[in-house]
């Protein structure tokens, strides 16, 4: 199957080697991930709670991508406002979103997004009643 382009390649992003995870690798995307958080909370007043960096409410996204044997496999994109995925794409480049899912601020509008075929919330994924 051919690469398609990837319209959110712009996306700040880490790739993880999926072949060899070590704890140093795990180390170095949540260093990544916390320094995009206090580069998103640089609003000392508006951002951060007693000097400490709180989620903000700007767009913004990331991606995280598994990477296999030297070829970027799976990624996924990840709602900086919230932590939430939303989105993953497949090694062909093709993008799944769920199904509640519609608005995505921030990103180019030419994304063909296709649906996952099910919604975001844990419970339905699970398909459990919460307890």
């Amino acid at each position: 199957m051919a690469q398609l382009p990837d319209p959110l390649a712009g996306i700040p992003s880490i790739d993880i080697n999926v072949d060899a995870p070590t704890a140093e690798s795990y180390g170095n995307v949540m260093d990544w991930i916390l320094n995009r958080d206090l580069q998103r909370a640089a609003n000392i007043d508006k951002d951060r709670f007693r000097n400490i960096p709180i989620t903000s409410a700007d767009p913004g996204w990331r991606r995280i991508n598994l990477v296999y044997q030297g070829h970027r496999g799976v990624s996924l994109l990840i709602d900086e406002i919230n932590g939430y995925l939303t989105a993953i794409s497949r090694d062909d480049g093709v993008w799944m979103k769920f199904d509640d899912l519609n608005t995505f601020p921030g990103l180019p509008n030419d994304v063909e997004w296709v649906n996952l075929g099910i919604k975001s919330s844990y419970l339905e994924l699970v398909q459990e009643e919460e307890r």
